[in-house]
């Protein structure tokens, strides 16, 4: 007997529906099993600044929990950049992750010629903490003990140098904001990375920086630099006395806090996704890890894979607004 074309296809249904489940039983179950190898976890800068202590110790929790290997790679270069096309470079397979940063969206705005695109090319997974910056200053270099007497210094001493973790970093714009809006003369030093910049102004090699508590935390512990400002919303808990920039009468400075998060490329399976955020959420809710975070001055600040898309828009669309008044100079 011959089975018409459109016969053969009825049947074919029932069969179909019936392989369904498992074809959607075996993404959870693959999502399950992951990790079956070691994951690589690309920090865009070298070692020794926030985000490379924030890499490391969610990736150690994330190994001890998923019963697999994390390791943090450090890819340094061009602030960020080496590490973000790396990052975008790599199979969508969930065993290559990247740190992600305020930097991203800055790099775009400032070179929209880059070989990616940080809306596009790449699957948020969260946001895993936030940190207010500080302005600081080396006590040897700079006599200044608050943030008026600071720009008065400045004033009477114009080419003053300050350091950042690399051209286009969240520090970088901080400063450029900062000598634009009180119209000062200062000359900007790029490193590879805080942990680099934070070195060279506890060492006085350069006076100045904008950065985040972790990496001066213990330079300020002994006496090498001092915090004037900080550019958060609010006061930082663990420097309660140092004033922020809308208290002091420059609101256009604050809010440019850092944020650090976990990105995958582009494609990057949505089960394996999900799963690296509950994960992750799960291990910001612990309380040693809580306290470890803050000693490196972060903020837990879990924002899911939807929410990050958002914050990369809206901190692109607000660098590009920076950079086109000219508020920028490299």
């Amino acid at each position: 007997m011959t089975i018409s074309r459109s016969r053969r296809a009825l049947l074919a249904v029932p069969a179909l529906c019936a392989l369904a489940p498992l074809a959607i039983h075996g993404r959870a179950f693959a999502a399950d099993a992951y990790p079956r190898g070691p994951v690589r976890l690309i920090v865009p800068y070298a070692p020794g600044g926030g985000t490379d202590a924030t890499a490391r110790l969610v990736a150690k929790r994330l190994g001890e929990r998923m019963g697999g290997t994390f390791v943090v790679e450090n890819r340094a270069g061009g602030n960020t950049r080496i590490g973000t096309q790396a990052l975008k470079q790599a199979a969508p397979d969930g065993y290559v992750l990247g740190m992600f940063n305020a930097a991203g969206p800055i790099n775009q705005a400032i070179d929209p010629a880059l070989p990616y695109d940080v809306t596009r090319d790449f699957t948020p997974i969260t946001v895993i903490v936030r940190s207010a910056g500080g302005l600081w200053v080396n006590t040897s270099r700079i006599p200044a003990r608050n943030f008026d007497e600071l720009v008065a210094w400045l004033r009477a001493h114009p080419g003053t140098a300050y350091a950042s973790s690399g051209v286009g970093a969240a520090n970088h714009l901080s400063m450029e904001l900062f000598r634009e809006s009180l119209g000062l003369d200062l000359l900007h030093v790029p490193f590879k990375g805080s942990g680099e910049a934070a070195v060279a102004v506890a060492s006085g090699e350069v006076p100045m920086s904008v950065d985040s508590f972790g990496p001066m935390e213990p330079h300020w512990q002994a006496g090498r630099v001092l915090p004037v400002a900080t550019t958060g919303d609010e006061r930082y808990p663990l420097m309660p006395d140092v004033p922020t920039f809308e208290e002091l009468g420059h609101p256009e400075l604050r809010g440019t806090s850092a944020w650090w998060g976990i990105a995958g490329p582009k494609g990057l399976p949505p089960e394996i996704a999900t799963r690296l955020r509950e994960e992750i959420h799960a291990i910001l809710r612990e309380p040693e890890v809580v306290q470890a975070l803050l000693a490196v001055g972060a903020v837990p600040a879990p924002i899911g894979g939807e929410d990050f898309q958002q914050l990369l828009e809206s901190d692109l669309a607000k660098w590009k607004a920076v950079v086109a008044r000219g508020a920028v100079t490299q």
